[in-house]
């Protein structure tokens, strides 16, 4: 393609870049695709889908007490329900009894709801689940445990450099401004990642061609530069001419045909999510929003670190002003970096709340030191609900695509918690994490890990039942450990196809003819 036709062909990518941040790189990450485009790639993608703060995992993915055995917990201090006990609502500790991986477990009450947007059970999606609990961090902190799930060494590359270093798709590495997008990142080939902010991301990812216009008068001489650094690149590449038209020409026409439109698609895929989200709090939850639980004067019921608590019943805090608008922009901008076959490796976080706009109360944080037993069961369970609706619909898309049998879905934060046995909130629980996989892959689902139900600390009575600390999970070179976080990240290599970036972490699963199932190699025992 000749420059004049290029030029003329891309001046009608220009967008207002006011709320977005800037791109690294960018055009290298597209020719890193279309000046190669017969060369092998690999075809599998991943998108890591965090959560800041470490929301409880025991209403999603942390079955406290798998076998259901009864004297495990304190009954009424904290649990996975509301039950009114002597005319007030209390935590019960109710699991949803299911097969999971062979094995009879009791998941939280959650999985055994439907989707309000789709009808269809969330327990569809266990046949395509990994869970793994009992993950010891083994360092307390949030944003060095955010980038250790996906780079836990420093000086090593990330899950999602290794993929992106493989990557044929023109964004090899896409993501919201974040430390799991930027800090979290890192490649071998020394690619960069595309970072934009949870808003609509045109901007940042067609910067490279149009430079940070802010006038019309701006936009030949940005075009004009994008050019010349392509034909820099193809100088310093060594690239026939050939071959840089033709890169032009795919770079122009995978512009045109997927990001051109996007400001009005996205809108609609925001729209889509957050009508997912809003449905999902307003539906049925049975042990949760039935009975209309009442707030009283204790601290089960606090809802910040000012002892508030919501006044009246909980159920009318939740209306149609509530929502997440980070839960629906994550999804959002994954399904269309990965359906439109845009991006290979994926990071997007759904914020430090998990719920805006509750009335009388404002936002309900993730971060849950004051969030009281009955508070924390209520909205975060409802949350937990919101999340696995969309993370449903964004399966489905993929189904739809034909590109979930070759995509990796991992649900994690930086720790789960720990709760509190006065059921005035929760603490770190750095070393009792959890981490849940979704993939078309995944050929034998599952849970592992193992959870101490005395944890082994000086303030162990604050901490009581099967709650908080990992216990031996594996045998390694003669020794009994925990599960850790370097195991779970090189599981996840193994999914992928990448070279191991953690250590001492072993893969818990074989990968053989493109699916994925438990591995007895390493003696480890199921839950």
């Amino acid at each position: 393609m000749k420059r004049r036709k290029f030029l003329k062909n891309s001046s009608h990518l220009a967008f207002t870049s006011a709320y977005f941040y800037g791109v690294q790189s960018l055009l290298e990450a597209c020719f890193h695709a279309n000046f190669a485009k017969a060369a092998e790639g690999t075809e599998l993608r991943y998108v890591n889908i965090q959560t800041t703060g470490a929301p409880p995992r025991w209403y999603f993915d942390q079955p406290l007490n798998p076998a259901n055995k009864a004297g495990e917990f304190i009954a009424g201090e904290f649990g996975t329900e509301l039950r009114k006990q002597g005319g007030v609502f209390r935590p019960v500790h109710v699991g949803y009894r299911h097969s999971f991986g062979g094995k009879d477990v009791f998941l939280p009450p959650v999985w055994r709801l439907s989707s309000a947007h789709s009808g269809q059970k969330f327990s569809s999606l266990l046949a395509h689940t990994m869970m793994f609990r009992g993950i010891d961090m083994e360092i307390n902190g949030h944003n060095v445990n955010r980038t250790r799930t996906i780079r836990p060494v420093a000086s090593q590359p990330s899950i999602t450099g290794m993929l992106a270093d493989q990557s044929k798709l023109p964004l090899a590495a896409a993501g919201f401004a974040g430390l799991e997008t930027t800090t979290g990142f890192r490649s071998e080939r020394g690619l960069s990642t595309v970072e934009v902010s949870s808003g609509n991301p045109t901007p940042a990812m067609t910067s490279a061609f149009t430079g940070k216009v802010t006038k019309a008068s701006d936009l030949p001489r940005s075009i004009t530069q994008a050019v010349e650094s392509m034909d820099q690149y193809a100088i310093d590449h060594g690239l026939s001419s050939q071959g840089f038209e033709e890169a032009q020409t795919a770079a122009y026409e995978m512009f045109d045909k997927n990001i051109a439109n996007f400001n009005k698609e996205y809108k609609a895929l925001f729209d889509k999510y957050t009508s997912i989200i809003k449905k999902e709090l307003k539906a049925a939850f049975p042990g949760i929003n039935s009975g209309n639980p009442t707030a009283d004067d204790s601290e089960y019921f606090n809802v910040d670190r000012n002892d508030k608590r919501v006044t009246g019943g909980l159920n009318a805090s939740i209306d149609g002003k509530t929502t997440n608008n980070n839960l629906a922009a994550s999804c959002a901008f994954a399904e269309f970096a990965l359906t439109k076959n845009l991006s290979t490796a994926v990071t997007v976080n759904s914020g430090g709340t998990i719920l805006q706009n509750v009335k009388g109360v404002g936002n309900i944080v993730c971060d849950q030191h004051f969030v009281g037993a009955s508070s924390s069961v209520y909205y975060t369970s409802l949350f937990w609900r919101a999340k696995l609706g969309c993370i449903l619909e964004l399966k489905n898309q993929l189904d739809a695509a034909g590109l979930f049998d070759n995509t990796l879905i991992h649900v994690t934060a930086e720790f789960s918690r720990t709760p509190k046995s006065d059921a005035s909130g929760s603490d770190h629980g750095f070393n009792g994490s959890s981490s849940t996989l979704f993939s078309g892959m995944i050929s034998t689902p599952g849970l592992v890990g193992n959870i101490r139900k005395q944890p082994n600390r000086t303030d162990k009575a604050r901490y009581p039942g099967s709650f908080g600390e990992s216990a031996n999970f594996l045998s390694q070179n003669g020794k009994n450990r925990p599960l850790l976080n370097d195991d779970l990240v090189n599981t996840i290599c193994e999914i992928l196809e990448v070279k191991k970036v953690a250590t001492k972490g072993l893969s818990l699963v074989i990968k053989s003819g493109g699916k994925v199932q438990w591995s007895k190699a390493w003696g480890f025992r199921n839950v």
